[in-house]
């Protein structure tokens, strides 16, 4: 089974608050890695902070089929940030 991973953000917030991403990045490993240790191969999307991200992430084959696919949503962001991601995957969201 995969399990598809990434988190949510909005972009504006980094330049805002210092060393804010790095410690979103590193609660995004810390989910990856337990997800990880229950056994599925763990399909890492990454941080999806702007449109051009979700639609990136989605084409370079950070989902494959029969992905589920799950979010972290790290601070306030935009809805439509999440919507770019799973319609250009293609897959259903869980959770």
């Amino acid at each position: 089974m995969n399990a598809g991973l990434f988190s949510i953000g909005l972009d504006t917030y980094w330049a805002q608050f210092d060393g804010l991403l790095d410690n979103l990045n590193g609660y995004h490993a810390q989910i990856r890695d337990r997800i990880a240790a229950l056994g599925p191969d763990v399909v890492d999307g990454g941080m999806v902070d702007n449109e051009f991200k979700a639609r990136d992430a989605a084409k370079k084959g950070s989902v494959r089929n029969g992905t589920k696919l799950s979010r972290f949503s790290t601070v306030f962001a935009p809805v439509k940030r999440l919507f770019h991601f799973v319609s250009c995957s293609g897959q259903k969201l869980v959770g």
